[in-house]
């Protein structure tokens, strides 16, 4: 095919009309036409022919100011990358820089604080005015506020499947970071799935395998703030309950650390459960009597499927 040879003064009168614009719509933007300005000093000034010379690249940024200027929100950030767009100026030329935007440096230090996190992402900003406060998760409320305050080092939340116990705890998780300023380290999580993995590196033959189990037991054992979510749903079996459970809470009683327990049962259904129909067990005794002692046989029960604002 053969090349079209367009007029240099067609392309030049649309460079032109394309710069005007732009122009006109960075200056119709007060603090951003503000930012531009300020990019040149009396030794190295921004000319006309710089910006005219650069149109592209501010129009670029501007676009970029504009996204973010109107941020819908981090889970609905349109970039593929949670950053801004910026210009220096520097030696006659715009040099372009890339940072991460304030909200995406929140969320690394945020994520940075749980050593597992199993709710979902969006659930981050969750906070407990985010909750419908009836007299339910008030009392859960003034539970965690006890807890916070290591009047008891045990908050249990019971309820029926579909009543919004993972949210609230998850609720709960996120006011003690901004309690703790995200100085404190948390795990949130999910008891079938962990006590599963852990049962199942525990009966490994791999040396790796054997060194997970004692390293997130470890860590289990001694973060600062713990959530075992769905507790009671996980298989049970002697191991579970002796090799994992019971070590647990004992050595979270020992460390005077912080644990929330999310279950569908109450403490005697637990005990019951790990007692495999038997008479209790003494294992199953332990964990419900500590269990007790770390709550002050406080158990808030949630019946009403009230989830969120």
């Amino acid at each position: 095919m053969k090349e079209m040879n367009l007029p240099n003064k067609v392309i030049d009168s649309e460079l032109d009309e394309y710069a005007k614009k732009t122009m006109d719509d960075i200056k119709s933007d007060k603090e951003f036409y503000e930012i531009v300005k300020a990019l040149g000093d009396e030794k190295n000034p921004l000319t006309q022919g710089v910006v005219k010379e650069n149109i592209g690249k501010l129009g670029d940024w501007f676009e970029d100011y504009q996204v973010c200027k109107n941020c819908p929100g981090y889970e609905n950030c349109p970039k593929a990358t949670r950053t801004q767009l910026s210009y220096a100026f520097e030696n006659g030329m715009l040099v372009k820089q890339i940072n991460f935007c304030d909200k995406e440096v929140k969320q690394i230090e945020y994520d940075s604080c749980f050593y597992f996190r199993d709710f979902p992402k969006e659930w981050s900003v969750a906070t407990l005015s985010n909750l419908v406060m009836d007299s339910e998760r008030k009392s859960a409320a003034k539970e965690f506020r006890s807890l916070c305050k290591k009047e008891k080092y045990l908050l249990y939340i019971k309820g029926g499947i579909g009543v919004g116990k993972t949210y609230i705890a998850a609720t709960l998780t996120n006011e003690y970071l901004i309690r703790s300023k995200r100085r404190d380290k948390v795990a949130f999580v999910n008891c079938s799935e962990l006590f599963k993995t852990l049962a199942d590196k525990d009966h490994s033959y791999k040396e790796e395998d054997k060194k997970y189990f004692k390293d997130v037991m470890n860590i289990l054992s001694s973060v600062p703030f713990l959530v075992l979510d769905g507790f009671g749903n996980e298989i049970k079996s002697t191991f579970v309950r002796d090799a994992i459970i019971l070590p647990l809470l004992s050595a979270r009683k020992r460390n005077d650390a912080l644990t929330l327990i999310t279950s569908n049962y109450s403490v005697d259904d637990i005990v019951e459960m790990y007692s495999f129909g038997k008479r209790t067990h003494p294992s199953a005794k332990m964990i419900g009597d500590t269990i007790n002692y770390l709550s002050d046989n406080t158990e808030v029960e949630i019946k009403t499927i009230n989830l969120f604002k």
